[in-house]
């Protein structure tokens, strides 16, 4: 601490140069110039080690293009998603005990209770 007194006064913290690299876009907004009449594209970014309340909209040039081809990577996706029909509400079982899991692991009490609650949910909408 006696050296970082000589690099910032008593009251100023230290900059993270972290917060102005960008983690990940999040959503992508198109409006038009209201000077120009050009279209703008804004990007909805995550800083890194930053809360995402603290994401802001930031122009498209100002934003790296490897994130932006990445955002459009993940937006493209089409997962393929095999709709399960539900089973019948007479056919929920509470589970008794937990399935034992990797390195023998288990459900604790309030977790099986959880999975309960979830199961009952599905079968009977």
């Amino acid at each position: 601490m006696n050296q970082m007194r000589h690099f910032f006064h008593e009251d100023e913290e230290p900059f993270n140069p972290d917060y102005v690299e960008v983690d990940r876009i999040l959503d992508e907004s198109h409006s038009v110039d209201k000077d120009n009449g050009e279209p703008v594209v804004y990007y909805l970014v995550k800083w890194c080690s930053l809360p995402y309340e603290d994401s802001t909209w930031e122009l498209q040039e100002d934003v790296d293009e490897a994130k932006i081809a990445e955002f459009r990577r993940i937006q493209a996706r089409h997962p393929e998603l095999k709709r399960q029909p539900r089973p019948q509400a007479g056919a929920w079982k509470k589970l008794e005990a937990s399935h034992e899991y990797k390195n023998h692991n288990q459900l604790r009490e309030y977790q099986l209770e959880g999975v309960n609650w979830l199961l009952f949910n599905w079968y009977n909408r």
